[in-house]
């Protein structure tokens, strides 16, 4: 069974008015027999789309189908759907037997003309509603109509004259939001300077240090060579602090030459520079939206209407055709049902069976048991199995109903570790075996890449990858996904792009096109839009910019800032590394080397980039190299394969 999603959210709402959007218009296709995992941190919205899909919840928005099927409303019970929670929810008081054969009991089947009744009922109710559409509009019809006859309906002259005076109120709106918006980038830069001014103050403490240390030394007539090296520690702390001031002395100059245009604002135009004509050119353009809307609603309408008539009247005449031969079919089951009823008592009685037998609910029980490999433990209370075998009874009551959709709700998350493993490879043989669509839910991206065929990455409400594990694993999409996926996580540092080029603590590190393309950063107020905004959901009522990101510029002032020289983040694989060779100049990493751990085939070498204390690095190479590394302070490493994120997290290569 295909399950396809389109644009589904789900908000939840308080008593009090705010908000909290748990997943935010997500849209994939689950393939017919494979297995989906949904992956993620917690509170990214991953139970919620599973308890969606199995209807526990309702969705804010958006379809949901099974098959050709739209179940976005339909009840659980009526979904073919199995589930298993992840604390198992297994009866205490019942064998494994009747656990697995408890959904059963409510199992009812169709009888002797029962699909022959669901067919009708079908009909029914799709006669029903599209009747219900047909008299809407025919009233709707008779307004409109009327409406055009008394020459109270739009014309398209009046409508385009009414775009053209949207479009001149947006440009408006645009030109004093620009002109608003200097008193955000005064702020901003101001901002930057005071935050630069305290890495001066910290760089000047460790000149001084150094200073301090190096008069200790002479004074106590140290060694010769431990002086040295601290005039050189001191020649390096004296150029970072040099290079820190000549940073700041830019962005002072940026902030004043900011601070000097909102004060050339301020006395060219108070209006603008308080931000009143900007509200007064958005009023202005909201309300140019709702009166075009006002007058076009009904030329639209009543467009769709004419158009729509026919084919609803046609869509009609086939409902009925559809519903006279359902109707037909009944009553030829009905009759069918009398006659075998007189001829065959015992025969009728059978088929118009309501529930399963005994005997029938045992046999499905032993069949479910036997696929999940606990057929020897039948007669056992819950209390006495382990806990994957726990778990797997509660995927056998799952699989009792024989349900088109298998939904797993972090079914590992209870096990130790040697019990995830074997678990974990029972439910892919499982699902191998059944060959039954099946979405698991995990934030262990080692459960998902081992056993899943699509892996979806979810961050916050909001798909961030969705591919094969070992494609999301090689290309990952930005640096969350990176970062989240791969165990050791994997290494990122500090870069930066200057005149197309990529550099590592000031060294030519890579050369390609992509780094001559200028970043466009868009600005709130100050503050930039990064990708953690966009996704953020707990906020309260009402429009918030990172919310809704979509209608920033309705609401605040903005800029979009064209950068080409900034800092950027380099993210390596631990094992995407080796050792580079004397004469590598470029994608060469230097790390100091803190520990060296030897386990078996491989060698982990722990450290950090050189110049970028906190910036830790995890190696991973081959033990046939433990002589070249061995014992050294500092090592040249080659990265391989390496990929480049903008700070925000949005992947440049």
């Amino acid at each position: 069974m295909e399950v396809k999603i389109e644009e589904l959210s789900k908000v939840f709402r308080s008593h009090k008015g705010s908000h909290m959007t748990a997943v935010d218009r997500m849209s994939f296709t689950i393939p017919d027999g494979k297995l989906v995992g949904l992956l993620g941190p917690s509170g990214c919205g991953k139970s919620t789309t599973l308890y969606m899909i199995a209807g526990l919840h309702k969705p804010t928005g958006g379809h949901i189908y099974f098959g050709e099927e739209e179940v976005t409303n339909v009840p659980p019970e009526n979904r073919g759907i199995g589930l298993v929670f992840q604390n198992y929810a297994l009866y205490p008081h019942f064998t494994v037997q009747q656990n697995i054969t408890f959904p059963l009991d409510n199992v009812r089947l169709p009888g002797a003309y029962g699909n022959e009744q669901d067919a009708v009922r079908s009909a029914k109710d799709a006669l029903s509603e599209l009747s219900l559409k047909i008299r809407r509009d025919r009233m709707a019809l008779g307004k409109y109509e009327k409406m055009e006859g008394e020459g109270t309906l739009a014309t398209e002259e009046e409508i385009e004259s009414l775009r053209n005076d949207l479009e001149s109120k947006k440009a408006a709106l645009d030109e004093e939001r620009d002109v608003y918006s200097i008193k955000a980038k005064a702020a901003s830069e101001r901002r930057r300077e005071r935050l630069h001014r305290k890495h001066v103050a910290s760089a000047e403490k460790d000149v001084l240090r150094g200073e301090k240390t190096l008069l200790v030394l002479e004074k106590e007539h140290a060694d010769e060579r431990d002086i040295e090296l601290t005039k050189e520690d001191n020649a390096r702390r004296q150029a970072a602090l040099d290079k820190v001031r000549s940073e700041h002395e830019a962005l002072e100059r940026n902030a004043q030459e900011a601070e000097n245009a909102y004060a050339e604002l301020k006395a060219r135009s108070p209006e603008q520079a308080s931000g009143k004509a900007y509200r007064l050119a958005l009023k202005a353009f909201k309300e140019a939206g709702k009166k075009l809307r006002s007058r076009e609603r009904p030329v639209r309408e009543l467009a769709r209407i004419r158009e729509e008539a026919p084919l609803d009247e046609e869509r009609k005449t086939e409902l009925e055709a559809r519903l006279h031969e359902a109707e037909e079919a009944l009553e030829a089951a009905k009759a069918a049902f009398e006659e075998l009823k007189k001829s065959n008592p015992r025969q009728a009685k059978i088929a118009n069976k309501k529930r399963l037998s005994q005997s029938e609910k045992t046999a499905i029980a032993h069949e479910m048991a036997k696929i999940v490999d606990i057929e020897p433990y039948l007669a056992r209370k819950p209390k006495e199995l382990s806990g994957g075998q726990q778990q797997r009874v509660a995927i056998a009551r799952a699989l009792a109903k024989k349900p088109s959709v298998l939904l797993l709700d972090e079914p590992l998350s209870n096990l130790d570790a040697r019990l995830r493993l074997q678990t974990r490879e029972e439910i892919k043989r499982i699902q191998r075996s059944t060959g039954i669509t099946t979405v698991f839910v995990t934030h262990d991206q080692e459960e998902a890449m081992s056993i899943s065929d699509v892996i979806v990455v979810m961050k916050l409400g909001i798909i961030q990858q969705i591919g094969k594990p070992q494609d999301v694993y090689d290309e990952p999409a930005n640096l969350f996904v990176a970062k989240f996926l791969g165990s050791p996580a994997i290494n990122v540092f500090d870069g930066e792009i200057k005149d197309g080029k990529l550099y590592l603590n000031g060294v030519l590190f890579d050369e390609d096109e992509c780094y001559g393309k200028p970043y466009r950063k868009t600005v709130y107020d100050g503050k930039a839009l990064t990708l953690d905004d966009v996704a953020e959901k707990n906020v309260d009522a009402g429009v918030d910019i990172e919310e809704n990101p979509e209608v920033a510029l309705q609401t605040v002032p903005s800029h979009v800032e064209e950068v080409h020289d900034r800092p950027v983040k380099i993210a390596v694989r631990p094992e995407a590394f080796g050792l580079a060779a004397p004469a590598a100049k470029r994608g060469v990493v230097p790390v100091a080397v803190e520990m060296i751990q030897h386990i078996g085939r491989d060698i982990s070498i722990v450290g950090e980039v050189k110049e970028q204390p906190g910036n830790g690095v995890k190696v991973i190479i081959p033990s046939e190299l433990r002589e070249k590394v061995g014992g050294k302070e500092e090592i040249r490493l080659l990265a391989k394969r390496f990929y480049v994120f903008e700070e925000e997290g949005e992947r440049i290569k």
